[in-house]
């Protein structure tokens, strides 16, 4: 991030996996044991705001200040 790191969430079913949203309009997912497989989520055009897991830990979610909530894929980090 280049900006504030606003949320922050722990994949319940990999918890070495992180989902982070900023204050710069980005979102990233990466594995902290693995920070160079770091992803990009892209296309918000506002603060990052609202991240979440959902509880098989295989998509999240991310929304930001615009009201537009993105669903991805976290094996891979493709947009749903």
């Amino acid at each position: 991030h280049t900006d504030s790191v606003l949320c922050v969430a722990f994949n319940p079913s990999k918890n070495s996996q992180v989902l982070t949203g900023g204050q710069d309009n980005r979102a990233f997912l990466f594995d902290y044991n693995h920070p160079e497989q770091k992803r990009e989520l892209a296309g918000h055009t506002d603060s990052v705001c609202a991240i979440a897991f959902n509880t098989a830990g295989d998509l999240c979610a991310t929304g930001d200040m615009n009201g537009l909530i993105q669903i991805w894929r976290t094996a891979n980090g493709k947009l749903v």
